[in-house]
């Protein structure tokens, strides 16, 4: 019990020694710590910013413009040269499809002006559309119903509908496309004056997400291309086809309710489900009983008994397809690269073989990237080193001063029977504590003054100044550990070696200088 008690008190008074006076050297170890950990913190909260902006999740998606033709003489067309097996198989890539692109004009929801957005088009089996609808950039999406070629409804970005005056983050289920229609014609209709001629008509949303490739607005399909390019389009709502029926959608309470106040007895209302857009809701479909009627009194008998723009509902078309296709030349093609090793060779026999010379734009910049990252990584174990290497410095300093002024009263507990082991242990312990506590009071200041910063100011939502939370923290601390480990047994052995004699009576520095002239 009383060498229990005595190695307690010997911990505990040099415990106090090691951390010095006013605690001195624990506040300098925390200062190196503090300052490693926020170096580290800043560059790895800039790289992963960086990565944010610069990186595209669709970068295998290459496009390749097709309008440029075979400009070479003698070269091969496109389609034929992406289409080869061998080709696919050398540069590494697959499923080669042609695309097209659409600017088309969106009504703003707020300012009732028309705003123009770019999109293109794509194939229900294309491989990058799984991509697109993948969780991670998902803000909302139909559920059960996969996205076919055949329907009209489109995948658009959140930056998009902001654009067109809707929440992104709480999306409608139509958006209103402007198009150019006939005003008297759209009068007698029940669509009003119109803007300049355009009309709004609400397309539903199939789903909504984060970012599309190539930076475009939204996607559509190649029956929404064929409608508009067609010999005639399917869009017109003029047209006696389209104008069998008034469809509104909305929910099922605001149809009820619309239902009740349209009353009549030349009307056939029925409200069945619509699964065309990413949120369910019903549709009342209204049909003329009266089939001898005009569209004109059809559409006048109800636009004459209730205000459609007093209930929360859209009025959608039953467009009909066309199915005489328009031929029209793709804007370009897109392969989906199943490696980009084989991009710089493939880039090269384009260009051999049609002419075509392909935009690497956003290759070169996620090769930068890459370049950056790894500079940024090598510059953080660069700081752990330089940090590890002032520690060891300390702690040697500290405790090769401490055992010079304490060497008699080691040579006391030896010659009493402590062993070096037991010594060795105590004051590795002793570092271990005095490391590992100031570790933590750095990074416990660290992590407030990230939550400070972010509170204050931010790079972008989401991005604060500092990250703490990162593996090269956790390697700073493993190698400092082992750091006072192994500087501790150092100094220590160095110390320890001599007789008990020796620590009492001074004779350790003359017995250094014995052997170095022995050794001369």
């Amino acid at each position: 019990m009383k060498n229990k008690d005595a190695i307690k008190l010997f911990l505990k008074k040099e415990g106090q020694e090691l951390v010095g006076k006013h605690k001195a050297n624990f506040w300098v170890l925390t200062a190196i710590f503090l300052l490693a950990i926020l170096s580290i913190g800043f560059g790895s909260a800039s790289l992963k910013y960086l990565k944010y902006k610069m990186d595209d999740p669709f970068v295998q998606w290459v496009d390749i413009i097709a309008q440029q033709g075979a400009t070479k003489v003698g070269g091969i067309p496109l389609d034929e040269f992406l289409n080869k097996d061998n080709i696919q198989t050398q540069f590494q890539f697959q499923d080669p499809q042609p695309n097209f692109v659409l600017s088309m004009y969106f009504r703003n929801h707020k300012s009732g002006k028309d705003v123009q957005l770019e999109g293109r088009s794509i194939k229900s089996n294309s491989a990058v559309l799984t991509k697109i609808l993948d969780s991670e950039n998902i803000v909302e999406c139909r559920n059960g119903i996969p996205y076919a070629d055949n329907e009209l409804g489109i995948i658009i970005t959140v930056e998009a509908l902001e654009r067109a005056g809707y929440d992104g983050q709480n999306p409608p289920r139509f958006v209103s496309l402007s198009l150019p229609y006939d005003e008297e014609t759209c009068k007698i209709i029940g669509l009003g004056d119109g803007n300049n001629g355009y009309f709004d008509v609400s397309f539903p949303i199939v789903a909504v997400v984060k970012q599309l490739p190539g930076m475009y607005s939204f996607l559509f399909t190649d029956r929404f291309w064929n409608d508009m390019h067609g010999n005639r389009t399917a869009w017109d709502i003029t047209e006696e086809d389209n104008n069998q029926e008034l469809l509104i959608c909305g929910d099922l309470e605001d149809l009820e309710k619309l239902q009740a106040q349209m009353e009549d007895e030349n009307l056939s209302m029925t409200i069945t489900d619509y699964n065309n857009s990413w949120d369910y809701c019903s549709c009342l479909h209204i049909v003329s009983r009266d089939l001898n009627g005009d569209n004109a009194s059809f559409y006048n008998r109800i636009y004459q008994s209730v205000d459609l723009t007093k209930f929360n509902v859209s009025r959608v078309y039953n467009f009909m397809p066309i199915y005489d296709y328009a031929e029209s030349d793709p804007s370009y093609y897109s392969i989906q690269m199943t490696s980009l090793d084989g991009i710089r060779n493939f880039q090269e026999a384009l260009f051999e073989n049609c002419g075509i010379k392909l935009d690497m734009t956003s290759i070169d910049a996620k090769e930068n990237f890459r370049y950056v990252q790894r500079m940024g990584n090598t510059l953080s174990i660069c700081i752990i080193l330089i940090s590890v290497i002032f520690i060891c410095v300390f702690i040697y300093f500290l405790l090769n001063t401490h055992f010079q002024k304490i060497q008699r009263n080691l040579g006391t507990f030896k010659a009493f029977g402590v062993s070096n082991k037991m010594l060795d242990n105590i004051y590795m312990s002793l570092l271990l504590i005095l490391t590992l506590s100031s570790y933590i009071i750095s990074f416990m200041v660290s992590w407030i003054i990230s939550l400070i910063g972010g509170m204050v100011n931010t790079i972008e939502l989401g991005f604060n100044w500092i990250d703490v939370w990162v593996w090269q923290n956790l390697l700073l601390l493993v190698m400092a550990l082992v750091a006072a480990v192994v500087v501790t047994k150092i100094v220590a052995n160095k110390k320890l070696k001599h007789t008990p004699g020796d620590l009492i009576y001074d004779r350790t520095e003359k017995k250094n200088d014995n052997v170095e002239n022995k050794i001369e």
